[in-house]
This record gives structure tokens, sequence and C-alpha cells, in this order.
């Protein structure tokens, strides 16, 4: 019988196991172990346990990889999961009404299905939207599919797809990170700026406009400012800076921005860490209204 904790427990994982990730989603959660294999545990309604069933677990159970495959990150959303393997594949599982598993159907899978990448691209990161999954290449390129509903893939089209599709950059950017937002995306560029796209009713683009966009637009950071991390919220957006403060916009219902207030805000705005308090870190993803920040003296 499941229930709610109030303080931290441990995870009742099998014996010996070492984990080296972890990952949330809506209402499951993922963790990567030592030996490139994969646990799951939580709702499982949709198949985003990837353990060949729709029964819900209370403790992990094994996501069933591809033979041979070796997984090195994994990225949690709503109610579907994403892992880039060691040799450079992305398999997906779960829900799929949007096309987020990238295979070119909308049949949902209990099991990890390969997304179908252009050939030769050779992938360095992941990351999930609310209903859409992302991929950065080690080129400096994106590629998203999935929901396009508010412009989120980034490919200058609202249509949606269940393949994936080139993001159209600026001419001579370089993505070196990206972060999926329940339904926006930002992409930091190798010259320390962010590009944003999707959904703005929020102001998460962080433009100081209140329409959104199909394409990758500047987020309107302080002058001299340069960004060394992002993460994409559920209507919100934080970035680090070179000099470890922390930088929030977009939805503030809940104090998700941290400046003290709870009015939301179309440009960036300074989040208030203690005093004699830097940051090294930082995370939130698209199913989250709350914001984390790893801090040193």
């Amino acid at each position: 019988m499941c229930s709610s904790d109030l303080a931290p427990v441990a995870v009742a994982l099998p014996k010996g196991t070492k984990v080296v990730a972890v990952a949330a989603g809506g209402t499951s959660s993922l963790a990567v172990t030592a030996s490139g294999k994969v646990l799951a545990w939580g709702d499982n309604h949709y198949g985003q346990l990837g353990d060949a069933s729709t029964v819900n677990s209370d403790v992990p159970v094994r996501v069933r990889l591809p033979k041979g495959a070796r997984i090195v990150a994994v990225r949690a959303s709503y109610n579907y999961s994403i892992a880039l393997t060691g040799g450079g594949q992305v398999l997906t599982w779960g829900y799929n009404g949007s096309g987020q598993l990238g295979t070119g159907f909308h049949t949902a899978s209990e099991i990890p299905v390969r997304v179908r990448l252009p050939r030769h691209t050779r992938v360095a990161a992941i990351a999930t939207g609310g209903y859409d999954g992302l991929v950065l290449t080690r080129s400096g390129g994106m590629l998203a599919w999935g929901d396009n509903k508010y412009g989120q893939l980034g490919n200058g089209t609202f249509r949606s797809s269940e393949l994936p599709v080139r993001v159209r950059l600026p001419r001579g950017v370089r993505v070196v990170a990206i972060g999926g937002g329940s339904q926006h995306t930002l992409a930091l560029t190798s010259a320390g700026r962010v590009l944003a796209w999707g959904y703005n009713a929020f102001g998460q683009l962080g433009t100081g406009a209140d329409h959104g966009s199909n394409v990758p637009v500047p987020v309107r950071l302080p002058a001299g400012v340069r960004i060394t991390q992002v993460s994409a919220g559920g209507g919100f957006s934080i970035a680090l800076t070179s000099t470890g403060r922390v930088l929030a916009w977009g939805h503030n219902e809940e104090g998700q921005l941290g400046d003290g207030g709870t009015a939301s805000s179309r440009r960036p705005v300074r989040v208030r860490l203690p005093a004699g308090l830097v940051a090294t870190r930082l995370a939130a993803g698209p199913t989250t209204r709350h914001s984390l920040v790893i801090v040193r003296d």
C-alpha cells in the first residue's frame, strides 16, 4: 500500500545497486545504475516505467532496455521517459499522444523504443519538455519532436511532429546546454547567452514581450552577464551566471522565481540567495513549480 512521507526515506533499491544519476517525472522516478541499467518506480498508466506493463510500482523495477544498451543519462516528464545510451542512441517510452516518443507514430510504448534521429546524428545531451523531446548534437545544433502547439519545437511552425525536426537556431550560434519547460524551451549558447522559444503567457521566454515564439529568440539578460547553466520549469526559467548568481523569469505565483515576491516577470530578476552564498548548480524541470540551487560559502 502506498503512502506519502513528509521527510526523506530510502528508496528500496535492489541489494548491491549503486546509483549514478536520477530523474524525477510528474508521477514517476528514474535511476541509472553504475552498470548502465535503469530502474523506475511510481505511476505506470502509460508504460512510463518501461517494464513492459502498465502496473504501478512502489518499489524500483528494471526498465527493459534493448540488449547491450548501456544508459548514461535519463530524463522524465509528465508521463513519458527518455534515455541516452553510451553509443549515442536515444530511447523513449510511455505516453505518445503528441508524438513525444519520436518514433514516427502516436502509439504509446511500455518498453524503450528508439527515436528516429537523422542518420549520422551525434548526440551530446537529452532533455524533455512537457510533451516533447529534445536533443543537443555534438556540433552544437538541436533537434526536437512532439507537441508544438506553442512553437516549442523551434522550427518556425506550430505543427507537432512524431519525428525529430531541426531547431532554427540563429546563424553561427552553437548551443552547449538545453532545458525543456512545460511548454517552452531554453538553449545556452557557447557565448554565454540564452535563447528561448514556445509559450510565453507568464514571460518565461524572458524577452520582455508577452507573445510567444516558434523560433529561438534571445533572453534579455542584464548587460555584461554570462550564463553557465540553464533550466526550465513549469512556466518559468532559471539561469546561473558565471559569478555564481541566479536569475529567474516567468511564472511566480508560488514564489518560484525566488525574488521575495509572487509577481511574475517577463525579464530576468535576481534570485535572493542568502548573503555570502554562491550558487554552483541549479535545477527545475517541466513538471515543477519550484527551483533548487546548490550553493557554497
